[in-house]
């Protein structure tokens, strides 16, 4: 079995953090898409490198249920 070096697993796992910032301050900065679209790399990150599906299922649900309602509720009070 071949050696992998810890540094270069620490290194893969620092960049693949680095992209999920930069990808969720991306998608939060674009007004056409929905706020839990700004989550995703959040729910990648726990679900894959932390291994906690629970808390990435909860933050998904946090982010996506209040669009739900809220949105609802805000488009209904627009006459147009």
């Amino acid at each position: 079995m071949r050696y992998i070096n810890p540094l270069f697993i620490y290194l893969l796992i620092y960049i693949l953090l680095i992209v999920c910032v930069v990808l969720a301050a991306v998608l939060a900065a674009m007004p056409f898409l929905g706020t839990y679209f700004a989550a995703v790399p959040a729910i990648i990150d726990l679900w894959l490198v932390n291994g906690r599906k629970l808390e990435a299922v909860a933050i998904f649900l946090a982010h996506y249920l209040p669009t739900l309602f809220v949105d609802t509720a805000m488009y209904s009070e627009i006459k147009g």
